[in-house]
């Protein structure tokens, strides 16, 4: 019997589509940040910001290929893998930003 996941599947989809969008305007910002700012450290957080986009674009796609699918497969270890590095990244970007701002 296929259970019917009425909008759960799509709603995930498009918070993960969200974060990325969110991710990517914030890198936009920190190179707008580190253009006025004038430093070669300045663009650091920007390229962490690029790398964490690119790693949130590539688990969204991903997702959003087993999300239309319905299927219910736990992720794989890759999955994992790479939601903890954009984590990661993610955390190091912060860090570095509150670094710069202070």
């Amino acid at each position: 019997m296929n259970r019917d996941p009425g909008l759960q599947p799509e709603r995930t989809w498009l918070a993960w589509r969200r974060t990325t969008a969110a991710a990517a305007a914030v890198t936009v910002l920190l190179f707008h940040s580190a253009a006025h700012s004038g430093g070669d450290l300045t663009v650091i957080p920007g390229l962490t910001g690029v790398v964490v986009t690119i790693s949130l674009a590539l688990v969204t796609r991903h997702r959003e290929r087993h999300l239309l699918r319905a299927q219910r497969t736990p992720p794989d270890a890759a999955h994992a893998q790479v939601i903890g590095l954009a984590a990661t990244l993610v955390t190091i970007m912060a860090a570095a930003t509150l670094a710069f701002l202070a």
